[in-house]
């Protein structure tokens, strides 16, 4: 098992853009995967659960992974964190210009 406490840094939160992007590459990985905010777990392969858990920017959560290799819940990790440090263009101006 694998646990790191971090502070959600996207600016708009963890709203169905980032959820989804979870979601998406947690559909590779075997074992259990958590956030712990709140006292509440929230199972990150539920997009319901993950748009529901109302998280926001400067919030403190635990992620918590829970399968049998170590190498792929540290790859994992350090994927996750950067989906929550990520603006992902929420409030930029996303009319193609550069």
């Amino acid at each position: 098992m694998l646990e790191k406490q971090v502070t959600v840094k996207c600016s708009a939160g963890l709203h169905a853009r980032p959820a989804s992007k979870i979601v998406e590459i947690l559909k590779k990985y075997k074992g259990d995967v958590y956030f712990v905010s709140e006292k509440k777990n929230i199972n990150c392969k539920s997009m319901i659960q993950l748009m529901t858990a109302q998280i926001k920017q400067g919030d403190r959560i635990t992620i918590k992974l829970n399968g049998s290799d170590e190498a792929d819940e540290l790859e994992l990790m350090k994927e996750i964190i950067k989906i929550l440090d990520e603006d992902l263009g929420e409030l930029k101006n996303e009319s193609g210009s550069s």
